[in-house]
């Protein structure tokens, strides 16, 4: 009797061992140590839940248990667990090749399926970055379908002409915080550590409810690589020069008995050391430019630490700096068409750039399904030039921010994002624009219903911004949309998004001459404010050995107070005597617009035993229609659209593969600019501008451009890869913006060393 008793005793203590409640905590990582975000995990008998951004799980669980791991683009992981060990546990997914879809978090600031988000985005990986031998961002963003960038101002469907370094309406992030100047609210694409960027994420159209003034027609997103258990190190070295460029009797270039020479070193590394994860590189280039006063020479240093406290597993702190010097001539614009790689007259200055910020982000997991988030970052850009154009701005960013998912039942799931920002700027440049302070605040709040094949969202946000002792500005802002997975692989969505943009201080006060031409201020700018909405489908397949996607979608823009820099005659008074002092450019609120189109991308891959060709590409077409044109630019039929945008951009990214050898091929193709400013065409302006432009029709002809690059890669051993690169391979001349062409024909070998 007492052995039965014994027995009894030894089952119900067993039984509530197992049966107990236990907090289980896992990392999802794929087999290169890189965190999955999205990833599902099911409990036999439970709901379950998904990874965060950062590929980490905390959910309650009964002993035993059954787990299932699943994630879209990766192979479904199951197992049994009797107990739980101290710490994190870490769960290997492996890359499924037949499935496509990325894990983003820039759509809705959780992590969360490309395929399943209500807008168009784009996706760059790591691999891609290295492969096409890209050495600044935006090197990548104009490979991507809809998006082109003008002499460093990146445009997304048309959203931006050209507008002289002064105001951006695509927000850039770094790791989900701005990135943009304090004065001229611009990208320095050169800045940003490419070297440990794991992942570029661009979603296309309004974003303003989530991320603020800037992201009037989009947000591009840098996401730092976090270190692993593994550690990683890496070495790039590439040298190459220019070619002569098509005009060989170019006065320039016929005296050139030197090569004009590009060359850099990255070294790149990542470890953990405890609890302590790091993220450190180095890089330094230098480029002899293939025009006359036009060169430059890099130095740039990232660190990246990320700290959980071994006691606090629902803790993370993130720490990272940044700094650059960047030395070299500008060449502002061309003189002659004849000859365009010599400078107008008294254009070129030159000058050290200097740039650097500090961030602090600190997550806290307060619950299973809640996690607060607080994020800082100071950023100082320094600007010394030979031309008393000098100016140093400061930006304090400060980010509270709380999500929590509200309910979860069955097929259904809702998600709350919200948070507030205050940003405190101050510019300094006693030529330039003068002193000036600013201030922004706002609040945002997004939510995010999942209900079986469905995925809604919608959002709100107000900002109040205010400049010196200008009249405050406040704009709310809407969004919603709409993602139906409609069959297997295929996703419709639709969304409807406000915009707004404050004007920069370079726009506002910006006052300064270059040469002959005129920079204008003008303190009355109003916001620009609108909406864009769009509706698309996108459908994923595997078919005969052959996986990929193709994505179809139209768009629609609408603003009003669009600011463009207007070329016209701007005399202190209406009666001042003529005087061409008084011709050149300012910022000006154009009035209406409204830009409509189309755009068409697909992606394809096919692997045969040890060779494959993977495709990628697609087509935009556009038109930007000013509303409100007032003869301001070239007469009908040209004066209706908005200066400095391509009907048509095609763009082709193919590689072929075959054990350790590749070849690759990237082209594009933009029609001619629809609208030219009359700077350089007007016969008024002839004797203060480039000449030529308007003979023979020349900016029509060279804003139309087919431009193609080759590369070759081997493969020399399993951690050291060889490539060589053709860029413009055809030596194309191309005038990317008013007064300067693009880069001639160059060759460039580079060597990548991963250990």
């Amino acid at each position: 009797m007492r052995a039965i008793f014994f027995g009894l005793f030894l089952f119900f203590k067993t039984f509530n061992v197992y049966s107990q409640e236990v907090l289980y905590k896992c990392f999802v990582t794929d087999f290169q140590h890189r965190p999955i975000p999205g990833a599902s995990l099911y409990v036999t008998g439970d709901h379950g839940t998904v990874s965060d951004s950062e590929g980490k799980i905390f959910y309650p669980i009964k002993l035993p248990a059954h787990l299932r791991f699943s994630c879209l683009g990766y192979k479904k992981r199951e197992f049994s667990i009797a107990n739980i060990l101290p710490g994190f546990d870490t769960v290997y997914l492996d890359e499924d090749t037949k499935i496509l879809g990325d894990i983003v978090v820039t759509a809705s600031k959780r992590g969360q399926n490309i395929n399943e988000v209500t807008q168009s985005m784009e996706v760059v990986k790591q691999n891609f970055l290295i492969q096409t031998q890209t050495t600044q961002v935006q090197q990548a963003l104009e490979k991507l379908p809809g998006i082109i960038v003008q002499k460093g101002e990146v445009s997304i469907r048309g959203s931006s002409g050209f507008s002289y370094g002064a105001g951006s309406r695509v927000m850039v992030l770094l790791d989900d915080m701005p990135i943009l100047s304090g004065d001229a609210s611009d990208p320095r694409w050169d800045y940003y550590p490419i070297e440990n960027i794991s992942q570029i994420e661009i979603l296309k159209g309004a974003s303003s409810a989530l991320y603020g003034s800037g992201a009037m027609e989009g947000v591009v997103n840098l996401k730092t690589t976090v270190a692993t258990d593994t550690p990683f190190t890496m070495v790039k070295v590439y040298s190459g020069f220019y070619d002569h460029p098509t005009k060989i009797d170019s006065g320039f270039w016929k005296k050139q008995t030197v090569p004009r020479m590009i060359s850099g070193i990255t070294l790149a590394h990542r470890e953990t050391f405890g609890p302590v994860k790091l993220t450190a590189s180095a890089t330094f280039s230098n480029d002899d430019g293939y025009r006359l006063g036009d060169n430059s020479q890099i130095s740039r240093a990232n660190l990246y630490l990320q700290y959980s406290p071994p006691k606090n597993s629902r803790l993370t702190i993130d720490f990272s700096a940044n700094g650059m010097e960047d030395n070299g001539q500008l060449f502002l614009l061309f003189a002659d068409v004849k000859d365009p790689y010599i400078p107008f007259p008294g254009t070129t200055s030159n000058y050290n750039y200097y740039r650097w910020h500090t961030d602090l982000s600190i997550k806290y997991y307060a619950t299973e399904t809640s996690k607060l988030i607080l994020r800082t970052r100071y950023f100082t850009t320094i600007n010394d030039n030979s031309t008393e154009q000098s100016s140093t701005a400061h930006v304090w960013f400060n980010e509270f921010q709380y999500q929590n998912r509200l309910f979860k039942s069955g097929l259904a799931q809702t998600d709350l994002t919200t948070g507030l920002t205050y940003t405190k700027t101050n510019t300094l440049s006693d030529s330039l624009y003068g002193n000036h302070g600013g201030a922004n605040a706002a609040a945002y709040l997004q939510v995010d219903q999942i209900f079986g094949r469905f995925n809604f969202n919608v959002g709100g946000r107000f900002e109040a911004d205010k400049v010196d002792t200008l009249k405050l500005d406040y704009a709310p802002v809407f969004r919603a949309g709409i993602n139906y997975h409609l069959f297997q692989g295929t996703y419709l969505r639709a969304s409807y998004g406000q915009g707004f943009r404050y004007p920069s201080v370079a726009e506002l006060y910006a006052h300064t001459s270059t040469g002959d031409i005129n920079i204008f201020p003008d303190p009355t700018l109003n916001p620009e404010k609108g909406w864009s909405s769009e509706v698309g489908a996108r459908q994923v397949f595997s078919f005969w050995g052959i996986t990929g996607y193709i994505d179809a979608s139209a768009f629609l823009s609408e603003y009003q107070n669009m600011i463009e820099y207007i070329a016209g005659y701007y005399p202190p008074n209406p009666n001042t005597i003529l005087n061409l002092k008084y011709a050149g450019f300012k910022a000006y609120n154009v009035g209406n617009t409204l830009i409509e189109g189309y755009e068409i991308s697909a992606a394809l891959k096919k692997e045969v035993g040890k060779f494959y060709v993977a495709v990628y590409g697609g087509y935009t077409f556009i038109l930007p229609y000013n509303r409100d044109s007032t003869g301001k630019k070239l007469a009908e039929p040209y004066d209706k659209y908005l200066t400095f945008r391509h009907k048509d951009m095609v763009k082709v990214n193919l590689e072929l593969g075959y054990k350790k050898y590749s070849i690759g091929f990237y082209s594009f193709y933009n029609s001619p600019f629809l609208n030219m400013d009359q700077f350089f065409i007007d016969q008024f302006f002839t004797d203060k501008t480039i000449k030529g432009p308007k003979q023979n029709n020349y900016w029509m002809v060279y804003s139309a451009g087919f431009v193609a690059d080759l590369r070759i890669s081997y493969k020399i051993s399993k951690a050291i890869n060889l490539s060589l690169f053709a860029k413009n391979v055809l030596n194309k001349e191309y005038m990317e913006v008013p007064g300067n062409t693009n880069a001639p024909r160059n060759y460039q070998l580079q060597m990548v060393w991963e250990f």
